[in-house]
């Protein structure tokens, strides 16, 4: 036979005490649909005899029980009840230890019978919301803990407390606390409180880290730093079980610092744990025996250019082409479609924060768009300026990118800031200053801490000596994992002066041209400069996957050079050229295939056949030809 508890959690009816005698509460079947002022209303009457029979009524509804049959669940899974928490528009359960699943959802059909699963209710509102904001508007401390039975037991004692419906998530998951969460703090005096395992202080961590900025002030407090015998996965409720008063909670409330990013520790397991005092405050380590032999390779965007969890640099002085080249990377990337001979192996989500001119990148992408035949690329645009010195701008970048990713269901692996000059104005900062320069990169960098699986592309300027590199500080040069100048008039040459694993170089040649749309109301030409599709063949491509030259290939390759090596000249001024690099005629080369037999001047089609040969070569990136110039673009084969 079931308990009175164990019969009133089967129905959603909760009860400060289960003594025999007449109880008033609020019901679980009509209470959330009465107006704010009347769902607090006690309208339920429960008797429980001392022989622990229950009978309920409610007088708004007509409700009565208890009920030999609830919804669609069996007895047995009733019987496991153990207690159920009310959300407004659904109710979530606990089973006793062993059950599988441990938790559920369930909510009331129109009936007024209960149904699995929240039915489309809003899962992520918090546990007593409406409780909450009568709090937040009489400036009351709040605690927000891991569970429900915490939340409840900290309101029996006069504590202020709530939480999300989905608990924690394991360290190295995504966590269940979302920003929507936090947006229903806002303005509130919060003190978080983590459970004593992994996946509670890593909780804990992304509730503070969310919170920041919304809530009024965020502190944390850890148990386990006062209370030496906390056992393992410890909270408030054990805290309390073992003895510890309001008093002591308030003491130590008052104690908590406010949370700041990045100084809290957060212990994983009793290995970390400093022999039960608390968390440790060591530094995780790898040691030499444990390094793999065979580490993990990256995991690029564009294979040996853009990888995930790096930091880039993009810079030119105005008007050479940089965001127009990064719009053709980007939908290469999302396309998927290998860039310039870089190797794309798979679709990427991309979100461009265009905090210079959102217009012309937009533009930029529906020329692209047209010119191209492009559909249903997983590419999204903001022009939202945010102030990049701020360290909640990795949890505005993050939010934005994760409902990016709902939208176009893809998990987006590139975003691109430009330009990294209005992120900083935003905040008063000055990009002369290393300090506000590292302040900018560690507040990006976090995304990766945020698990936030990017490439982040900057675009930023030279300054008049372009030889000089960016503008600005050098500290941005020093923190970047790999940098990109871009120079030149008509050809445009992509040049990498910094890359931390991979060889610095030409990576490409590009030239814009204009877009036409349709001319405007008063009839002048309406258009934009994008990257023309004309490839210019460079020697930047060898991080590409190629196949190894034929013979025939190779011997042309050879031929080339001896021309080079016997007449070689420096190109026209307009080819914008890498230094050093010397073009000759493809008469000159075309007579040198001849003399050393790669090419048979007598036979058939021969012209043909040495047009397919150098079209062939230039196509893999091994040579380069304009006009009637050709010049080797290949490394020594």
């Amino acid at each position: 036979m079931r308990t009175p508890a164990q019969l009133l959690a089967a129905h959603g009816i909760k009860l400060p005490s289960t003594e025999p005698g007449r109880h008033y509460t609020t019901c679980p079947r009509c209470s959330h649909k009465r107006s704010k002022a009347h769902q607090v209303a006690k309208v339920l009457g429960v008797t429980i005899k001392a022989d622990g029979k229950v009978h309920f009524g409610c007088n708004h509804c007509g409700w009565t029980g208890p009920e030999k049959q609830s919804g669609n669940g069996h007895d047995r899974e009733r019987e496991d009840i153990e207690a159920a928490y009310d959300y407004i528009g659904f109710q979530k359960v606990r089973y006793r230890k062993g059950h599988e699943p441990r938790f559920r959802l369930r909510h009331l059909d129109k009936g007024g019978d209960w149904r699995w699963g929240s039915g489309g209710a809003n899962t992520d509102v918090l546990y007593r919301r409406d409780e909450i904001e009568e709090a937040i508007a009489n400036d009351r401390i709040i605690l927000v803990v891991e569970g429900e039975k915490d939340v409840d037991n900290a309101w029996r004692i006069g504590m202020l407390a709530t939480c999300n419906s989905g608990g924690a998530s394991e360290p190295d998951k995504k966590p269940k606390w979302k920003r929507e969460h936090s947006e229903q703090l806002r303005g509130a005096d919060i003190v978080v409180i983590p459970d004593h395992d992994a996946a509670g202080y890593a909780h804990a961590e992304a509730t503070c880290r969310l919170s920041v900025g919304i809530a009024k002030r965020v502190r944390k407090l850890v148990l386990a730093e006062h209370w030496p015998n906390i056992p393992k996965g410890g909270d408030v409720s054990d805290w309390l079980d073992a003895g510890h008063t309001r008093e002591e909670l308030d003491t130590l409330i008052e104690q908590a610092p406010d949370y700041a990013p990045g100084t809290t520790s957060e212990p994983g397991d009793d290995a970390r744990v400093n022999g039960g005092q608390g968390p440790s405050l060591a530094l995780p380590l790898t040691y030499f025996d444990d390094l793999s032999d065979n580490p993990a390779q990256k995991p690029w965007v564009t294979k040996n250019v853009l990888a995930r969890g790096e930091l880039s640099s993009w810079i030119a002085p105005p008007g050479k082409g940089k965001s127009s080249l990064l719009v053709e990377i980007a939908i290469h990337a999302a396309a998927p479609k290998d860039w310039r001979g870089y190797r794309v192996k798979q679709r990427t989500g991309v979100v461009i924060f265009a905090f210079e001119r959102a217009d012309l990148t937009k533009r930029r992408l529906v020329a692209h768009r047209r010119r191209d035949g492009l559909r249903d690329l997983p590419i999204a645009v903001t022009g939202k300026i945010i102030n990049l010195l701020d360290p909640a701008c990795a949890d505005i970048m993050l939010a934005t990118i994760r409902e990016a990713e709902e939208h176009m269901r893809c998990e987006v692996g590139l975003i691109i800031v430009d330009t990294f000059a209005k992120g900083i104005a935003a905040g008063d900062g000055d990009e002369d200053k290393a300090r506000d320069q590292n302040k900018v990169h560690a507040n990006l960098r976090r995304l990766f801490d945020l698990g936030c699986n990017v490439h982040i592309a900057g675009v930023g300027h030279t300054g008049k000596d372009e030889s000089r590199g960016e503008r600005g500080s050098n500290a941005r040069l020093a923190d970047v994992d790999l940098q990109v100048q871009i120079g030149g008039d008509v050809i445009k040459t992509v040049n990498v002066t910094k890359a931390n694993d991979q060889p610095e170089g030409v990576l490409t040649m590009f030239k814009l041209e204009p877009f036409d749309f349709e001319p405007d109301e008063d009839g002048d030409p309406f258009q934009v400069a994008i990257v023309s599709a004309d490839i210019i063949p460079t020697g930047g491509q060898q991080g590409s996957k190629r196949q190894k030259p034929t013979d025939r290939q190779t011997l042309a390759l050879r031929a080339l050079a001896e021309v080079v090596l016997a007449r070689g000249q420096d190109p026209p001024p307009s080819y914008q050229l890498p230094l050093g690099i010397k073009v000759v005629t493809l008469r000159d080369w075309e007579e040198e295939l001849y003399r050393s037999n790669v090419l048979d001047r007598d036979g058939s089609n021969v012209r043909a056949r040495f047009k397919e040969l150098r079209e062939s070569l230039a196509s893999r990136f091994l040579i380069g030809m304009r006009d009637i110039w050709a010049w080797s673009a290949a490394r020594p084969v």
